[in-house]
């Protein structure tokens, strides 16, 4: 009797025993999970950035990460989501695509393709980086890129941002949803990517609803009034002459004129003709009014062109020059009013002037 007692009590302790191990090896599981989850915080994987008020957000089971995390460490599982884009992918998706292929393919752009097209295209002048699209046209697709004049003006903007701060990188994005267009087709909203120099571009995203197309393209915002032009110049080249205008020629004339008198101004044109001539300005009061709203533009505040204005009932035609005026709007909310002349002929000299209003 005894000694079944103490079989039975035996039994009892080893059964104890070994449910005690198992609640063990399961506490030791649970905290190697969290370990690894811990892990893949700080390694990136199966993360997702998300820029509405904020630099980090945790969705449904995603890993908690920092918008500021490397690149390099696992591509593919990164996402950039940019603020308002539910507005735009209301059902979470826009005909085939996936909100979250979207996301992946901004991550690509903003962290992997503005860094190659810079390296590829800084150190070009414009007619080389016309050469370098028609050259390598297939690669520059897979940035999301479909034709010359979207490159060319991406690589030029791009290189602005960077001018004085080669380390710049993204640091936000944000869809203006009152720019949002759609058809049958497709749907296209403006995006403005923001860096960390407090420097931003605006680009136009086209989203196709019957193929997985997504597109990163530079509107012009002189398409529709150009199709009115009967001239000889071609739109590359009035891209061009503007890209550099708005950040090359306004910003030189910013230096020249700032905290300078009226008359100071004034002076400068006659000192300085050639130069103010080679920033298509050929007239001395032209240059005082265009002088006087450049250095009013807040550029400490990284004011960035982000639309044009036209005026298409100011268009008028000389017979030498087709004009018309345009106003550029800035992202801090400046403005400032041209008149911007083309000439009808290639053999016209100059090709283009700007005029006050």
């Amino acid at each position: 009797m005894k000694k079944k007692q103490s079989l039975i009590i035996i039994t009892l302790i080893i059964l104890i025993l070994i449910t005690l191990a198992g609640i063990l090896v399961v506490i030791i599981k649970n905290e190697n999970i969290k370990e690894i989850n811990s892990d893949k915080t700080s390694t990136g994987q199966n993360n997702i950035i998300n820029e509405d008020n904020g630099t980090k957000i945790q969705l449904d089971t995603q890993i908690e990460v920092n918008s500021d995390i490397s690149y390099e460490v696992s591509k593919d599982n990164y996402m950039v989501y940019p603020k308002n884009i539910q507005d735009i992918f209301t059902i979470s998706r826009v005909g085939i695509i996936a909100e979250s292929d979207f996301a992946k393919t901004v991550f690509n752009f903003v962290y992997d393709s503005v860094e190659k097209i810079y390296d590829e295209t800084k150190d070009k002048s414009d007619d080389e980086i016309s050469s370098y699209y028609k050259i390598n046209q297939i690669e520059i697709e897979e940035y999301h890129i479909f034709n010359e004049e979207d490159f060319y003006s991406i690589a030029k903007e791009i290189k602005n941002i960077k001018a004085n701060d080669e380390n710049a990188k993204f640091l936000s994005s944000e869809v203006d949803t009152s720019t949002k267009k759609e058809t049958d087709e497709a749907v296209t909203f403006d995006m403005l990517i923001t860096f960390n120099n407090n420097k931003s571009m605006n680009i136009k995203v086209y989203l196709s609803k019957t193929t997985h197309k997504i597109a990163f393209q530079k509107e012009f915002g002189l398409e529709d009034i150009f199709k009115k032009y009967t001239g000889d110049i071609d739109e590359a080249s009035l891209r061009k002459f503007m890209y550099n205008f708005e950040n090359s020629s306004m910003a030189s004339i910013n230096n020249l004129a700032k905290e300078k008198s009226y008359n100071a101004i004034l002076q400068q044109y006659d000192n300085k003709k050639e130069q103010i001539n080679s920033y298509g300005i050929y007239d001395a009061n032209d240059y005082l009014e265009i002088a006087n709203q450049i250095i009013s533009v807040r550029w400490s505040k990284g004011a960035t062109v982000k639309s044009y204005t036209v005026d298409e009932g100011s268009l008028a035609n000389n017979g030498k020059y087709t004009s018309f005026n345009v106003t550029l709007n800035y992202t801090t909310g400046d403005t400032v009013e041209l008149k911007l002349g083309i000439a009808n002929s290639k053999d016209q000299t100059p090709q283009f002037i700007v005029a006050k209003k």
